[in-house]
């Protein structure tokens, strides 16, 4: 077991300090694509790696993807250009007349196609906001042609923005300290105002390198390696979600589901070039693109946001960024195995209609004699909150069907408290016509469930009852079940006042 801990606390060093500006290494056997992957083209430059390529983001608007890369490179084609910014069609014409082309004096860091808005980082002309520098760095609306703020190393690794908010990657080691935070994420008509930035940690994981916001802009998604096994969800690589208002944990992180022949416990130091390479957030799933080293490949793999994988495909080992693309595809780029200097564009697209089928319900209802018990589902919680645009309150939704007189409302109290601590501010019950509001402050019942024998898989129950006015009662309790031995297991329950 010590041998274990020892290797693990090797790999988390492994994927918090190592680069990936280089992949190592010969080209293995070229990988056989599937049905669902079309190499698109070649990319018409060449003489750069991974680490030189800062971001990839498609544009619906022109049917273009941007491509930034860290140094200036040199393209001499039918057109000749010299940039940082190459910007193709897919079927790889260069797109010499973009909408949004490089800023004259400045050098671009990256840019972002939103629903709303494109958004571009943007450095001085030869700065580098890789490295500490007096260059100033400084965020630019590219459709309203105006800078927004100027940055310091708070967006030295990049950025990801969807309307309302942009999120800064400020340190890609694991942090537990708010001084020095994984990301800053800000809203975008606040720009520039320290106080008014949301702090997020990944305390527990290595290296992080992918990321996104959910296409509402309300939770931030990013990727990374879980290296403890005592961790709520244990070893592995592991997706993240945080609220957007708060930087807190939502609570519905997941593990990705590794192949079979992949076993997670054979991480070793020779692994310094894995995980992540890239991370989308779309409406109805969440897409990963990560590799596996003693493997020699990699997975581009879909996934419901409760974390059931949907889809899995192979890739190549040297594959990196990704991108959403048009009509439900994703790009992302591998090296080429005529001449591995070069890249290869990849699509793949996905079959949504055979792969997410019938969503489930969020709450479960079960009616016996009358009396009706609903469940949330496992994380469902979460996915039923909403933010008062005037007020900015957070509250979370729970909509019964049942018409019953009697109603049990059942929420697993770890969901529960998680909200309360990234500062919720009610639960909205809709029963019967009626809709009931209680503080989220009620359910901290930590100290009463400090009394009770144990605590494991503790759950909150709201019972509503109907009486003869109609009118309805509420008596909100936690229990637990205590599995006293084989055989006999016995529920203890306390009424939260």
């Amino acid at each position: 077991m010590k041998k274990t801990g020892i290797l693990l606390l090797l790999v988390c060093m492994m994927f918090g300090s190592i680069g990936f500006a280089d992949d190592g290494g010969p080209l293995e056997e070229e990988l056989t694509l599937s049905s669902n992957q079309r190499n698109l083209f070649t990319l018409p430059m060449n003489g750069f790696c991974y680490g030189e390529i800062l971001d990839l983001d498609y544009s619906p608007d022109e049917g273009l993807f941007y491509l930034i890369t860290k140094y200036q490179e040199v393209w001499d084609g039918e057109v000749f250009y010299s940039g940082r910014q190459f910007p193709f069609d897919l079927d790889g014409n260069f797109g010499s007349d973009p909408f949004y082309p490089e800023l004259d004096g400045s050098d671009r860091k990256g840019i972002e196609f939103t629903r709303s808005g494109v958004y571009t980082i943007e450095c001085d002309q030869g700065g580098d906001f890789l490295v500490d520098s007096d260059e100033s760095t400084f965020i630019y609306d590219a459709k309203k042609e105006m800078v927004l703020s100027e940055y310091d190393l708070s967006a030295k690794y990049g950025f990801a923005a969807n309307d309302p908010y942009m999120a800064f990657l400020y340190d890609r080691e694991a942090s537990s300290d708010e001084e020095d935070p994984n990301f800053l994420i800000d809203e975008i008509a606040l720009l520039g105002n320290p106080d008014d930035e949301k702090v997020v940690l990944s305390p527990d994981a290595g290296r992080i390198s992918a990321y996104d916001f959910t296409p509402s802009g309300s939770e931030f998604i990013f990727g990374a390696f879980s290296c403890d096994e005592g961790s709520d969800l244990g070893i592995g690589f592991r997706v993240i979600s945080v609220d957007s208002s708060t930087g807190k944990n939502t609570g519905n992180d997941f593990l990705l589901t590794l192949p079979d022949e992949v076993d997670v416990n054979q991480i070793d130091t020779n692994w310094k070039y894995n995980g992540f390479r890239g991370l989308i957030a779309a409406k109805d799933y969440i897409v990963v693109l990560f590799r596996i080293g003693h493997e020699n490949c990699g997975y581009i793999q879909r996934y419901s946001y409760s974390g059931e994988l949907l889809e899995s495909y192979k890739t190549e080992y040297c594959v990196g960024e990704l991108a959403e693309g048009p009509n439900n595809s994703v790009l992302y780029l591998q090296k080429n195995h005529d001449d591995d200097s070069y890249y290869d564009v990849i699509k793949v697209t996905w079959n949504l209609e055979k792969s997410v089928g019938r969503p489930k319900p969020m709450i479960s209802e079960r009616t016996v004699g009358g009396q009706t018990t609903a469940e949330f589902r496992d994380d469902g919680f979460g996915l039923l909150k909403v933010t008062d645009s005037e007020s900015g309150a957070m509250n979370y939704l729970a909509p019964l069907k049942s018409d019953e007189d009697k109603v049990r409302l059942r929420i697993p109290f770890a969901d529960i408290l998680t909200k309360v601590n990234a500062g919720a501010d009610n639960l909205l019950i809709t029963y019967r016509g009626n809709e009931i509001t209680i503080p989220m402050s009620r359910f901290d019942c930590t100290e009463l469930l400090d009394g009770m024998p144990c605590q494991d898989d503790a759950t909150i129950e709201i019972q509503l009852s109907v009486g003869e006015d109609g009118s309805i009662k509420i008596v909100i309790q936690v229990f637990v079940v205590e599995q006293v031995d084989d055989i006999t297991k016995v529920v203890h329950r306390e009424t939260i006042q």
